[in-house]
């Protein structure tokens, strides 16, 4: 807090510094009379001020500041004045600014990481444990538990962690230990499921992190789709003819950005009526991206359309000449045919120069 204090003082001492300057020069322009000497009097108010700024800020600045303030009203020392204010300000603006560090507090660190929510869990079953071991010491015990500490210790434990223990007492058990055997099964019951949803919880996004980083689409001879703009749709609806009239099923692999669930439902609309008799994966992903590229089979397939967007065709332009640029520096370069929309005609001919496969890339104007 005395950090954020002393960085919002640092610009009122800067300008409490240039005020008592200007004072001081209006004095020395004034001449002598009443009017310069109320001219020296705000000047030296301004500099008191200024020093006890300084000297809330920093020690240091008090004794220059006091002592500028008892010498002559001369702009020479006016500027002085300032000077000094502004060095030492910014002196202490680095010296207060280099030590700042951003730290946990404990209650963030406990409920805003994973580790910490953990650890509080653990201290939790912890604190449980010891307070059911010692309300179990104040009932005296039982048959199969006396009222030393380890036992009550063992059964608190039992009665924590496993609540089916409390069916092996008796009926005819004095209330006050069934109750307190409800109370801690009931505790148990409720601090197992929440310790089970955060281990749930964790596998989960372990699984998932995997699938992300190290899952891939296999397939050979299959036609791959970089992209997904307004005509994609299109796009397939041709692939899908072309397959018809070679008598042979589509086998499509799309790359995007886009979230798949919206690209699916998108071609489900489209081809609600005539149906999709296609094989069609989604793989969300920058087509960019030379990992991605290599987790969609890139250089064993046997067709490659590399879509834009709309908007600047620059823009959209550099874009497909990026996903291009991706696919030739990939360690196994596609030998297919890669067809790249593109809206410049010097795009074009950058695209045909990308590559040791120019012949084979296409650009579509």
């Amino acid at each position: 807090s005395r950090h954020r204090a002393d960085g919002r003082l640092l610009p009122a001492i800067r300008r409490l510094g240039r005020r008592a300057g200007a004072q001081m020069q209006g004095h020395e322009a004034c001449g002598d009379g009443p009017v310069a000497e109320a001219a020296m009097e705000a000047a030296k108010e301004a500099a008191k001020e200024a020093g006890r700024a300084c000297r809330v800020a920093s020690g240091a600045l008090a004794g220059q500041v006091e002592a500028m303030v008892d010498r002559s009203g001369s702009v020479a020392h006016a500027q002085h004045l300032g000077l000094i204010l502004d060095a030492d300000a910014n002196i202490l603006s680095r010296k207060v600014f280099n030590k700042a560090m951003s730290r946990w507090t404990m209650l963030d660190w406990l409920l805003g990481t994973q580790l910490g929510q953990l650890t509080a869990l653990l201290v939790v079953a912890a604190m449980l444990i010891c307070f059911g071991a010692l309300f179990w010491l104040l009932t005296g015990g039982n048959a199969d538990y006396n009222d030393t500490w380890w036992e009550a210790l063992w059964f608190s434990w039992g009665m924590f962690f496993d609540p089916g223990t409390q069916m092996g007492f008796a009926a005819d058990e004095p209330g006050r230990t069934k109750s307190v055997a409800v109370i801690f099964s009931i505790l148990g019951f409720t601090y197992n499921l929440l310790m089970l949803g955060m281990i749930v919880e964790i596998v989960k996004q372990a699984l998932e992190r995997w699938r992300r980083n190290r899952g891939r689409i296999v397939a050979n001879g299959h036609t791959l789709l970089l992209g997904w703009a307004e005509k994609s749709l299109f796009v397939i609806d041709e692939l899908l003819l072309s397959a018809r009239k070679r008598n042979t099923k589509l086998n499509l692999v799309i790359l995007a950005e886009e979230d798949p669930y919206e690209i699916n439902r998108e071609i489900a609309r489209h081809f609600t009526k005539n149906g999709l008799s296609a094989d069609i994966t989604i793989r969300e992903g920058s087509p960019s991206e030379c990992d991605e590229l290599a987790r969609v089979s890139s250089a064993s397939a046997s067709n490659i359309f590399v879509l834009g967007g709309t908007g600047n065709p620059r823009i959209v332009d550099l874009s497909t000449v990026r996903t291009v640029v991706a696919l030739a520096a990939l360690p196994q370069a596609p030998t297919c045919p890669i067809i790249a929309e593109v809206r410049a005609l010097e795009t074009s001919s950058a695209i045909r120069a990308v590559s040791d496969t120019a012949e084979r890339i296409f650009a579509l104007g």
